[in-house]
C-alpha cells in the first residue's frame, strides 16, 4: 500500500459545512435587499425594512435551498447537480465534494470537486462579498506564499471554519514533526485567537 492510500485510509472528518444560498447570484441579491434600511424598533421589537422583503421572497429562498441540496438536477433523477456540494475538513485535507455522489461506488471518482492538503497552504483569508452579510457567510481563500490555491464560496460562519482549518493544520504539522523530526519544515500559519 503506497503512502497516499495509507494516508487517506486514516483520514477522518473533522467538520462539514454546506455553502449558503449566497453562493447563487440571486441569493446575494436577496441578501443585499434583506439588509436594506436602518434597524428600527416597532413596539420594542427590533425590525428592518428588508425583513418585509425577506418574508415576501421566502419562496425564492426555498427554491434556492432546494437547488443547493438536491443531488440531481431533477431532484432524484437526471444528471448530477453541480450546485450540490459540501465542504469537508478532514485530518489530512480540505475537500469540496458532491455529498451524495461520494457515497456511490459508481460515481465516487467524480464526487470530489476540489481538494487541498493541509501542507499546501500557509494562510486563509475570509472575504465577505456584498450580500453575504445577511447569511453570515464569507469566501475562504486558501493561499500559499500569497498566491490563491483554493477558494470555498459562501461558507456559513466562515471565520469558525477558517479557525478550525488552521488548528487542524497545526495539529497535522505537529504530528508529522513528532513522527519524522527530519522532515522538511512546513510553514506555520498564524492562528488568531
Amino acid at each position: 500500500m503506497d503512502s497516499t492510500t495509507a494516508s487517506h485510509a486514516r483520514e477522518a472528518n473533522v467538520m462539514s459545512v454546506w455553502p449558503s444560498i449566497a453562493s447563487f447570484r440571486v441569493g446575494r441579491m436577496l441578501g443585499r435587499a434583506y439588509n436594506l434600511g436602518p434597524r428600527i424598533s416597532i413596539a420594542g421589537i427590533p425590525a428592518r425594512p428588508g425583513w418585509v422583503i425577506a418574508v415576501a421572497t421566502l419562496p425564492i429562498g426555498v427554491l434556492l435551498y432546494v437547488a443547493k441540496i438536491a443531488p440531481r438536477l431533477l431532484v432524484i433523477a437526471g444528471p448530477s447537480n453541480p450546485n450540490c456540494r459540501r465542504y469537508r475538513l478532514t485530518t489530512e485535507r480540505v475537500v469540496a465534494d458532491h455529498p451524495f455522489d461520494a457515497r456511490s461506488r459508481q460515481r465516487a471518482k467524480n464526487a470530489i470537486h476540489q481538494s487541498l492538503d493541509h501542507t499546501a497552504y500557509d494562510a486563509i483569508e475570509c472575504q465577505v462579498l456584498p450580500g453575504y452579510e445577511w447569511y453570515r457567510a464569507s469566501d475562504l481563500v486558501f493561499t500559499r506564499d500569497g498566491i490563491e490555491v483554493m477558494r470555498l464560496i459562501a461558507v456559513p460562519n466562515g471565520e469558525s471554519f477558517r479557525q478550525t482549518c488552521l488548528k487542524t493544520r497545526l495539529a497535522l504539522i505537529g504530528m508529522r514533526k513528532n513522527v519524522d523530526p527530519a522532515a522538511s519544515p512546513i510553514p506555520v500559519a498564524k492562528v488568531e485567537a
